[in-house]
């Protein structure tokens, strides 16, 4: 998809992507929803999950958001007392450094 076709709703999500990934690297472990100032980011892959399980996500989005969700898998049983590297999570499952 070239830069000049999003939209704001695209910018708006593919930011939302990246702010998620970018905080389960720096911190290790996905965003919990017992933590006020994580709970925005779990919603928002709740919210992301119904679509893309009921197949309304738009096609350019779910691979992104399958790598998002497979990530948090490989990462449920982590938490912030868990000091192992998120990077070889994300190499164990054969991601990009960048998902978009």
């Amino acid at each position: 998809m070239q830069a000049a076709a999003l939209s704001t709703n695209d910018l708006k999500w593919a930011a939302n992507l990246d702010m998620i990934m970018g905080f389960i690297r720096e911190h290790g472990y996905r965003p919990s929803k017992y933590k006020a100032d994580e709970r925005n980011m779990i919603n928002w892959v709740k919210s992301q999950k119904r679509r893309y399980e009921a197949g309304i996500m738009p096609e350019y989005r779910r691979e992104p958001f399958r790598q998002l969700l497979e990530l948090m898998v490989a990462l449920r049983r982590r938490n912030q007392y868990t000091y192992e590297s998120v990077d070889a999570a994300i190499d164990a499952l054969g991601m990009p450094s960048m998902v978009m």
